[in-house]
C-alpha cells in the first residue's frame, strides 16, 4: 500500500523529462502534479497577467497539494518555487529543486542567464531558492560546478542525469533515413544560445541536403536558403518522427545543462554533430562528431563528414549504444530521487 506522497511542480506538459521524473516516482508513492507550462510573455502587461496566473496556480493549486504531501519536487529555481519552499519549511516537508540551467548561467555576451550582472530580482529570487531548498539536483558535472557557489552546504547538491525514455533501437524495418539534417531549438530572442546563425550558414554551405529546425522562431532570424525549413513548435511524437527521418542531428549550443534532444535523436539513429561544450562530448561518447570551433566552416566540415558516414549499420549502432546509455541514466536518476526523498 502506498503511504508516501509527493507534489511535483513544473512545466510538465511541455517537458517530457519532467514527466519521466513523475513516472519514476509513481513506482514508489502517490504523485500530485501542478503544471505551470508557459513561455515568458513579451509585453509588460502580458507578463503581469502571466505572473498573476502563476501566483494563482501556486496559491490555489500547488499549496493545497503540498499540504497533503510528504515532500515537494520543483522543476527550475525560479519565482514559482518561493512560496512552495516557505510552505514546506513551515510544515517540515522536504523540498527539492531541479536546476534547469538558465537559473545559474551568466552569459552576458548572448544575454542569457539569471546570474548576469547586475543581478535582477529574478536572479536574487533564484539565489534564495537554491539556498533555501533542502536539496538541489543538477543533471551534469559542469552545472554542479556552476551551482556550487550558490548553495550553503555542498551536501545539499546532487548530480543526477535527466531520464530520457529510450524505447527500443531502430531496426531495418523502421529505418527510413533521408538526406536530412535536424536541429531542435528555439530560434527566438535566445537564438544565439543554440547556435542558430551557424546552423543557418551551414545550410547555405551544403546545398545537397535538407536542413530542418523544430521550435519557435522569429522571422528576423530566418534565413531564405532554399534547403532550410522552419517547422515551428511540434508535439513530441512529431519531433521523434523527424528525428527518425534525419541522418544528422546538430546541437551547436554555447552552453547545455544536459542534452535531452541529443539523446533522443541518437536513439532514433541520428549521427550527432555537437560543440565541445559542457557535458555534450560525454553524452555522445564515440558516437558522433565534436567540433571544437563554432565557426561555420568547422561545423560545415563536421556535418559533411557525418553525412558521408551515413549507412544503416552506423545508425543502428548509435541507436543501440544510446538506448543502453539512456537506461543507465534513468536508473541513476531513479536511485537519486529515491535516496533524496527516502521512499
Amino acid at each position: 500500500m502506498i503511504t508516501n506522497s509527493l507534489t511535483v511542480i513544473g512545466s510538465i506538459s511541455s517537458s517530457p523529462f519532467i514527466q519521466n521524473d513523475i513516472d519514476l516516482l509513481k513506482k514508489y508513492c502517490k504523485i500530485y502534479t501542478v503544471d505551470i507550462t508557459g513561455s515568458l510573455a513579451k509585453t509588460k502587461i502580458a507578463r503581469i497577467t502571466q505572473y498573476l496566473q502563476l501566483g494563482y496556480n501556486i496559491v490555489f493549486k500547488a499549496c493545497p497539494k503540498i499540504m497533503l504531501s510528504n515532500g515537494v519536487l520543483i522543476w527550475f529555481a525560479d519565482v514559482h518555487a518561493v512560496l512552495p519552499i516557505l510552505l514546506s519549511k513551515l510544515l517540515h516537508k522536504k523540498c527539492v529543486v531541479a536546476i534547469g540551467g538558465f537559473e545559474v548561467s551568466n552569459m552576458p555576451e548572448i544575454n542569457y542567464g539569471m546570474m548576469r550582472e547586475p543581478i535582477g530580482w529574478r536572479g536574487k529570487m533564484c539565489q534564495w531558492v537554491i539556498k533555501n531548498a533542502d536539496v538541489c539536483i543538477v543533471p551534469s558535472q559542469s552545472y554542479y560546478d556552476k551551482t556550487l557557489q550558490y548553495v550553503i552546504n555542498e551536501s545539499k547538491l546532487y548530480i543526477a542525469p535527466d531520464c530520457v525514455k529510450a524505447g527500443t533501437p531502430i531496426t531495418s524495418e523502421s529505418y527510413n533515413k533521408q538526406n536530412f539534417v535536424l536541429m531542435v531549438a528555439q530560434a527566438d530572442e535566445n537564438y544565439l544560445l543554440k547556435g542558430i546563425p551557424y546552423y543557418n550558414e551551414v545550410a547555405g554551405n551544403i546545398k545537397d541536403a535538407s536542413f530542418y529546425l523544430i521550435g519557435r522562431y522569429d522571422e528576423s532570424v530566418k534565413e531564405k536558403y532554399n534547403n532550410i525549413y522552419y517547422l515551428g513548435s511540434l508535439p513530441h511524437d512529431n519531433v521523434l518522427y523527424w528525428m527518425n527521418l534525419s541522418k544528422v542531428y546538430c546541437q551547436l549550443s554555447k552552453t547545455e545543462s544536459f542534452g535531452v534532444s541529443v539523446i533522443e535523436s541518437m536513439v532514433m539513429g541520428c549521427i550527432p554533430v555537437i560543440t565541445a561544450i559542457d557535458n555534450l562530448p560525454e553524452i555522445i561518447d564515440i558516437n558522433g562528431i565534436v567540433v571544437h570551433d563554432k565557426f561555420p566552416e568547422t561545423i560545415t566540415e563536421g556535418v559533411k563528414i557525418a553525412l558521408s558516414k551515413s549507412q544503416y549499420d552506423l545508425h543502428e549502432t548509435i541507436s543501440k549504444n544510446t538506448v543502453g546509455k539512456s537506461k543507465v541514466f534513468c536508473k541513476m536518476r531513479e536511485r537519486a530521487l529515491v535516496d533524496i526523498f527516502g521512499i
